[in-house]
């Protein structure tokens, strides 16, 4: 009796001890998911905060890009205008007054009055190898000059002819009696057009059959 009385307390004893356990191991490990809840949580709420800063700051950036397109819309002109934009700057450049361009701008659409006969003739292009002394021609009594020069034409051997090439670009220059100079340089045929007193004179330049020359156009219209 005595001996199941001892082993009886001793299964006691033990089964105290692992409920003990139990209950401390089970304490250790609520404390330790309560940990990684509170952790989880603050992580959570950190991601929260970085995720609304970020949508803050992607909405400052979609309006600064909106300003700026409506910017660039209002201030960059379409591709169908470069060219005339770049043919006013040129013309500025070139000392024209930009009230002037203004007005001429604005007359443009006005229906202008021609005369019907036009006046030529054949202007002698100077070259660098060129002898010519005389490479001008006068229009409008003698108010405007137009002087050229151009690039060399050269024969079979490369060697430059005394004649300017009429397929290289050349430069015309058109002065007036007021002391306008105006120029345009390219490859012909080119057109340019003169503003004196109240007209202007539009002219047209191209190749001639004769060597050597230009044979310029130029015709007196009602300015504006």
């Amino acid at each position: 009796m005595a001996r199941l009385l001892i082993v009886a307390a001793l299964l006691v004893l033990f089964a105290v001890a692992g409920y003990q356990a139990g209950i401390s191991q089970s304490s250790h490990e609520g404390e330790r998911l309560a940990a990684d809840l509170a952790a989880a949580a603050a992580r959570n709420l950190e991601l929260t905060e970085r995720l609304a800063m970020a949508e803050d700051r992607a909405g400052r950036l979609e309006t600064q890009l909106q300003a700026l397109r409506l910017d660039y819309a209002a201030n960059v002109p379409p591709a169908e205008f470069k060219p005339l934009l770049a043919l006013l700057q040129a013309r500025v450049r070139a000392g024209v007054d930009r009230a002037r361009l203004a007005f001429v701008i604005e007359q443009a659409g006005r229906e202008q009055t021609c005369e019907r006969g036009v006046q030529t003739a054949r202007l002698l292009v100077r070259t660098p190898v060129s002898t010519a002394l005389e490479n001008s021609v006068s229009f409008a009594d003698g108010r405007i000059t137009v002087s050229g020069d151009g690039r060399p034409a050269r024969d079979e051997a490369g060697s430059p002819l005394d004649w300017y090439d009429p397929g290289q670009p050349v430069t015309l220059r058109f002065l007036t009696i007021a002391g306008d100079l105006s120029r345009v340089v390219g490859r012909l045929p080119l057109v340019h057009s003169v503003i004196l007193g109240d007209r202007e004179w539009r002219f047209q330049a191209t190749a001639s059959r004769e060597p050597g020359r230009i044979e310029v156009v130029a015709q007196s219209c009602d300015y504006p």
